[in-house]
């Protein structure tokens, strides 16, 4: 029970007795499958309990890796998925080495985000980047350094 600061009247305060529930004892997973967080932490436990060790050690690998997820035209997952295929490594592995050669050559000053920006008009960004513009120029290297 919570007591009101009140400096005239000091009276308990009622508590949802839902709330007064939960805040008094943890309840059982197994007596409350229904319940949104005890009832999915009993189901993990239960899928857990039944895997084999290799299947338990796997899962455990599997949530820790960190997973991004990036809006791609489709053209671009293509290409990414394409070139993976060929080289016969994983198109996350790839994807991973093309973002880290852009980051270096960001850092370095070989890439200006400048040249590919365009306004946005959304109130979360203040630019996109234009991916065309990535097309044009490599058609234009190509005709220089030819």
């Amino acid at each position: 029970m919570s007591i009101k600061n009140n400096p005239l009247t000091r009276q308990p305060l009622s508590l949802d007795p839902a709330l007064q529930t939960h805040m008094s004892q943890e309840p059982d997973p197994s007596t409350q499958p229904d319940d949104p967080v005890y009832g999915r932490l009993a189901e993990q436990r239960a899928r857990l309990r039944s895997m084999a060790p290799y299947q338990r050690r796997k899962a455990e690998r599997d949530r820790k890796r960190i997973k991004v997820t990036f809006d791609w035209p489709p053209e671009l997952r293509q290409q990414v998925q394409e070139l993976a295929r060929w080289n016969s490594v994983p198109a996350s592995q790839l994807a991973a080495l093309l973002v880290k050669v852009g980051l270096r050559a960001l850092n370095d000053g070989k890439l200006n985000l400048h040249d590919y920006r365009k306004p946005a008009r959304l109130p979360n960004f203040e630019w996109f980047l234009d991916l065309e513009k990535v097309d044009e120029y490599a058609d234009i290297w190509k005709s220089w350094k030819s």
